[in-house]
């Protein structure tokens, strides 16, 4: 086989891997749903599956589920990766036996960045002490049939206070935190990078009280994957969007890509910037906190800047901060 062709199959199942990935994300609980209704053979065990996920400890536990390291090292996140050219830039090597908050920059549509960088294929998982990394995802979406235990294959634990003490309880483990959560994903769109981050200082008080050191990630390319689709406030769409935000406490934003679900071919460029050291306390003061929040965020917009005009596509966008 010529390398042509042999490049062009390559291609193809990149592109088939990428819309299978999307299509899961999406229909999954659709699919769930709908063999529920249609298949009444798997209604008993489906409302067992359901009632195990509601009351699930693993959720909560501080240990998640054992890691499945197969699932990492999956081919999948291979053509994932080469389907979106990603790279990786390292400013500091961290040292293996400190603790880490990692706040990883944006949220995008669907996180596909914060998926990606788990695998052992990855430069930065594997710089990053990553049997020991424990992303921290919404509670709700952990108890999700099928997505959720999707998630907690690749070490997901719960966001909450309590769950993260109990990880960093563990000196080993450190955890990995999308800052501005799924409500960010209503905010960026290409041209516009806009974060999440002046009212979250949550995870700062626990790099403190646990004398873990902070660490900001931004992804290059993130909010360039999908195309969001701007309701008019008023509309019902729109009201459709507040209803699940307000019910569910995650945002849900219509989007497309390329013929509707395959994602744009955008380039992401994984970036980690420079330790924010920060001074142990049990019991920190708001003004500790504030301090380290500041630190983390300058240090932030400095890793922004300094690679916005090699790895960002609207390079001339200065990066800003919704409320």
């Amino acid at each position: 086989m010529s390398e042509q062709h042999k490049g062009l199959g390559r291609k193809t199942a990149e592109l088939a891997v990428a819309t299978l990935f999307t299509s899961f994300m999406v229909w999954s609980q659709l699919l769930f749903l709908a063999l529920f209704i249609y298949v009444p053979l798997l209604r008993v065990p489906m409302v067992l599956y359901v009632g195990f996920k509601v009351l699930d400890p693993a959720v909560e536990n501080g240990r998640g589920r054992p890691f499945k390291k197969w699932i990492r090292t999956l081919g999948v996140w291979q053509y994932l990766a080469s389907y979106f050219s990603c790279s990786v830039s390292i400013e500091e090597d961290i040292d293996p036996n400190s603790q880490y908050v990692y706040g990883y920059h944006p949220h995008g549509i669907l996180s596909y960045g914060a998926q990606i960088f788990g695998c052992y294929s990855m430069e930065l998982f594997n710089k990053m002490n990553g049997d020991h990394l424990y992303p921290v995802a919404l509670p709700v979406a952990l108890r999700l049939p099928i997505f959720g235990d999707y998630l907690m294959a690749l070490g997901a634990v719960s966001c909450s206070k309590a769950c993260i003490r109990r990880v960093l309880g563990n000196k080993k483990n450190s955890i990995a935190v999308v800052i501005g959560g799924a409500q960010e994903s209503l905010h960026g769109e290409p041209g516009k990078p806009e974060l999440i981050l002046d009212k979250r200082k949550g995870f700062v008080r626990e790099a403190i009280m646990a004398g873990a050191y902070l660490c900001p990630i931004y992804v290059f390319g993130e909010t360039g994957i999908y195309r969001q689709v701007r309701c008019s406030p008023g509309s019902f769409l729109y009201k459709i969007e507040c209803w699940v935000q307000w019910y569910f406490s995650f945002a849900a934003p219509l989007f497309y890509g390329r013929f509707l679900l395959v994602p744009f071919r955008a380039k992401l460029h994984f970036v980690r910037g420079k330790v924010v050291h920060v001074k142990h306390n049990p019991n920190p003061t708001r003004q500790e906190v504030e301090y380290y929040h500041e630190l983390y965020k300058e240090e932030l917009v400095r890793l922004y800047n300094k690679y916005r005009y090699k790895y960002e596509p609207y390079p001339h966008a200065d990066l800003k901060f919704a409320e």
